[in-house]
């Protein structure tokens, strides 16, 4: 037994001894340098991409047999500071290839368009692969620093997967994956899997199921053109999430949308990176929508419309909706290739409820609003990234009809009143309502630079009717209006006799908040003397049409009547 021990320990101390031997005959005499032509025409046979390697090799030992590299660079888009590739030596010795380690430190990846324009960038890749065999899956690990848009988009990323690889085919299939990017504007995570082809230059991702903040994304994902100019399609569909939510996770909050419950969509979309404008290169078709908005304080529910978004044009058509009990029916263009986004938009508001409406338009605190159901049908254009600016730069006209309504702030009857009481030489009544109450209320208006100009307002009430004509800042909320309102001949009783047919002038100016209403008696005045006038020559004509009427022949009478006309 203890002669069996004896040449057992022998034995394994000789083959340590001959290993240590191997190991320095083949540093002394077998620089690693030797292996470098054969890396790297294996590498440009199976993928396709020159490798250049800078540095030397060196040997490593532990825990395996492997090589270290310096800096190594793998076509124009690949570079990598240093790498470690340790192989197993017995399957070697039988023509297989296992790897146990394959580590990289500080590589870098660069994605750019045929004219060598930067599209994105990765950097300070740390890549960690174990147990690789070229006929089985094997898993990898990586972090990494990315750069896209010029600066615009950044931040740190990591993805674990599973990778198989046909080397002779070029592909190579990622399972499993799981993927992480932290940015400045939020967290995004991605599962997925992924087929690529780098003979073909194609990827195709499938069952894509990502998250940013509270938005889930589920699509698919093709890239063509891989390493040169890559050209992506794909759906996406968004189940319902809170739009205004989302914008506040990723830092990009807007004061002026208060609130957007279930936003949804459905969007087919491509992307060509080779585009000089980065807009002209995306399109994008589906549609979009919306239980509850409220933006600019205006509420709308049920909004629907279909989206296409072509050369930086974001085209919204039919946009419908429900609003102050009527509905929204229009369509609307963005153009986002500009610095600020220019919009256009057309379409009538319809069976609408005027003073919710206004009240959070203009808020509640104004007191010249309307109230009563009508249509309002509009073609506008705007510039700008808040209501202030919107409206602005707001321009375009509109038309409206309001029905059966109040205009508050305004008692065109109680003017009427102090009107008579001024020719009467009368005390001046009390006003005991300040609305006017209306059948019809109808106009246009012309809005240019956010003035509102109108010239053919009309308001329909029993007792008069009323014109008016002005201006309202809808920025400052300044009004400067002018009503002219005539008597109607039915309802002119004795007392306001002296008013028939008269304009009688109202003019309204100042903030809507404290508008200022009165009387231009002045144009009363002028508007009795010039009635007084009419009456007299209407009188002497009859005169001198009755002494003449029989002592002119007929048609001497007639032409007589002319001439006094």
């Amino acid at each position: 037994m203890t002669k069996i021990i004896k040449l057992s320990s022998v034995v394994f101390c000789s083959l340590i001894f001959l290993l240590i031997i191997g190991i320095g005959l083949l540093v002394t005499f077998v620089s690693p340098n030797y292996f470098k032509p054969i890396i790297t025409a294996q590498v440009l046979k199976y993928t396709g991409q020159p490798l250049t390697i800078d540095g030397d090799l060196s040997w490593s030992f532990f825990p395996h047999f492997g090589f270290k590299t310096g800096h190594l660079s793998w076509g124009n888009q690949v570079e990598v500071n240093g790498a470690v590739l340790q192989v197993e030596i017995w399957p070697l010795l039988h023509r297989q290839l296992n790897v146990p380690r394959f580590d990289v430190d500080g590589g870098r990846f660069i994605l750019a368009n045929k004219n060598a324009e930067q599209i994105a960038r990765i950097d300070h890749i740390q890549l960690h692969a174990e147990n690789i065999q070229l006929d089985k899956a094997f898993p990898i690990a990586t972090t990494f620093a990315f750069t896209a848009k010029n600066g615009t988009v950044q931040g740190q990323g990591s993805l674990d997967a599973q990778l198989q690889m046909d080397l002779k085919q070029q592909v190579y299939q990622l399972s499993h994956i799981v993927f992480s990017a932290k940015t400045p504007s939020g967290r995004l995570n991605v599962k997925t899997d992924i087929l690529m082809n780098l003979h073909e230059q194609t990827l195709t991702a499938e069952k894509i199921n990502a998250d940013v903040a509270n938005m889930a994304l589920v699509g698919t994902l093709h890239i063509t053109h891989l390493l040169q100019n890559p050209e992506l399609t794909g759906h996406v569909n968004i189940p319902p999430f809170d739009l205004k939510k989302w914008l506040q996770a990723i830092n990009k909050d807007v004061p002026d949308l208060q609130v957007t419950k279930n936003t949804s969509g459905d969007f087919y979309f491509s992307v060509t990176t080779s585009k000089q404008w980065v807009w002209n290169g995306i399109h994008l078709q589906g549609h979009l929508n919306m239980d509850e908005l409220q933006a600019a304080k205006l509420k709308i529910t049920k909004l629907s419309t279909e989206v296409k978004l072509n050369q930086g044009i974001l085209d919204l058509s039919p946009v419908t909706g429900a609003l102050y009990q009527g509905n929204l029916r229009g369509d609307a263009k963005v153009n986002l290739d500009r610095t600020i986004p220019q919009i256009t938009t057309q379409g009538s508001l319809e069976h609408i409820q005027a003073e919710p409406l206004l009240d959070d338009l203009w808020g509640t605190d104004k007191k010249i609003k309307i109230q009563g159901m009508g249509t309002v049908a509009f073609q506008l254009n705007t510039q700008g990234t808040n209501t202030h600016s919107l409206l602005q730069s707001l321009n375009g006209s509109t038309q409206f009809n309001f029905n059966n309504g109040v205009l508050s702030g305004v008692n065109i009857g109680y003017w009427i009143d102090v009107a008579h009481s001024i020719l009467a030489g009368q005390s001046l009544p009390s006003q005991n309502a300040d609305s006017t109450s209306f059948g019809n209320l109808t106009g246009t208006a012309i809005i240019h630079n956010g003035l509102l100009s109108n010239n053919d307002l009309f308001l329909d009430s029993p007792r008069f009717d009323t014109k008016g004509q002005g201006t309202i800042d809808l920025v400052s909320m300044e009004i400067n209006f002018a009503l002219q309102t005539t008597l109607k001949h039915l309802e002119v009783t004795k007392p306001l006799a002296n008013l028939y047919d008269i304009p009688i002038p109202i003019n309204i100016t100042g903030n809507l908040a404290e508008p200022h209403v009165r009387l231009n008696a002045e144009a009363i005045a002028k508007g009795v003397a010039e009635q007084q006038i009419n009456k007299v020559q209407a009188k002497v004509q009859e005169k001198i049409q009755e002494k003449l009427k029989d002592k002119i022949p007929e048609k001497a009478n007639e032409l007589l009547k002319n001439l006094l006309q």
